[in-house]
């Protein structure tokens, strides 16, 4: 998401044209707020692995009342200030999954954030030399692809430089499938 965040500008030139420009700080807002997405969804499945559908209700009752917040904000003021909202909405939502599952997984919010802040190291500093490259003075359609191959070589010189425990078994199920397919 952040690495979308960084593109977002020459993205939407090139895909839908210079027209949609304006578009580009809500995609940015939206790519914020999703960013925790997957937080919220292993948190909230482990909630129904253990057989707590009750508590899987009430925790989707309460994000639904917080939601009315954002909405609001866009019926009485903009756009802007919902997106915005509903990205404080996402926080609040992961820490109230966080917090009703963590006790059931014996994984806390604290734990949980400290699992995470690695890869998010990586795809901030990713997204800000990324983000950098969109200064260069060139068409979009010259700058989008130098910003791909910056941030695909970032992120795998980062996850080879980290050598975290996630990157090496992709990495070595990726050798696997290329030795069997040099096989064939």
């Amino acid at each position: 998401m952040l690495g979308l965040v960084a593109i977002a500008r020459p993205m939407v030139v090139v895909l839908i044209g210079e027209q949609w420009l304006p578009c580009v700080p809500m995609l940015q807002i939206v790519c914020f707020s999703m960013m925790l997405y997957p937080l919220h969804a292993i948190n909230l499945n482990m909630l129904q692995v253990q057989g707590r559908s009750d508590l899987f209700l009430r925790l989707e009752i309460i994000k639904k009342i917080i939601a009315v917040g954002p909405i609001l904000l866009g019926v009485f003021f903009n756009i802007y200030y919902m997106l915005i909202g509903s990205a404080m909405a996402g926080f609040i939502s992961y820490y109230l999954n966080a917090y009703y599952s963590g006790p059931f997984l014996g994984y806390s919010i604290a734990e949980q954030v400290k699992d995470i802040l690695p890869s998010f190291a990586q795809a901030f500093a990713m997204a800000v030399v990324v983000a950098l490259f969109g200064y260069l003075p060139f068409c979009a359609f010259v700058v989008l692809p130098i910003q791909l191959a910056v941030g695909a070589l970032m992120v795998w010189g980062l996850n080879e430089w980290m050598q975290q425990e996630e990157y090496l078994e992709m990495k070595r199920i990726a050798m696997t499938a290329i030795e069997r397919l040099k096989r064939r």
